[in-house]
């Protein structure tokens, strides 16, 4: 292989990456650097460390490798909630369910680890999740203009079989 160097570009330089970590978190400041702030707004410490835990489910009965917890899926009047807050942070205080067995999870007090939560769990948006399928399946090459919820996170996020059976926010205490 040849040589990398670094091209200087004025204010504009370019680094080359190679761990996955560091390319998510430079796809997350990207992503965010566009994004107008105002004061209904996830403080950027809080948006930056999204949640991406990469770790097996705690329930028993359950232990599929949850890659990503989709919390930007949660129903947009949940978001404004404290335990919103606490899972995009990473910390204790709220819980979500978990994507197979949607059991409720929620992060350790040292922010690294997911434990079963005996809290009452964030669910997903039935509607966000439909869109967010939609979307994807029109950006596939052919498109997919039927493409499920279950579909779009098994091939997007690398997650099959999440999101079978799942009882929405929309659908009412499970």
């Amino acid at each position: 292989m040849g040589t990398i160097t670094r091209r200087d570009q004025g204010r504009f330089r370019s680094f080359p990456v190679e761990a996955d970590d560091h390319f998510f978190t430079l796809c997350r400041f990207s992503t965010l650097a566009s994004v107008p702030r105002n004061e209904y707004a996830v403080p950027f410490r809080e948006a930056f460390m999204a949640p991406w835990p990469n770790q097996p489910c705690p329930h028993s009965n359950c232990g599929q490798q949850i890659l990503d917890l989709l919390v930007e899926m949660v129903a947009n009047a949940d978001q404004a909630r404290p335990e919103f807050r606490a899972l995009v942070a990473q910390s204790s205080g709220g819980a979500i369910t978990c994507p197979y067995c949607q059991g409720a999870v929620e992060y350790t007090e040292d922010s690294q680890s997911l434990v079963i939560s005996t809290r009452s769990p964030l669910r997903y948006s039935r509607v966000k999740m439909e869109l967010r399928a939609r979307d994807y399946g029109i950006h596939k090459s052919p498109p997919d203009l039927a493409m499920t919820p279950e579909q779009s996170v098994a091939e997007e996020k690398l997650m099959p079989g999440a999101l079978q059976a799942y009882t929405y926010a929309e659908d009412g205490p499970p």
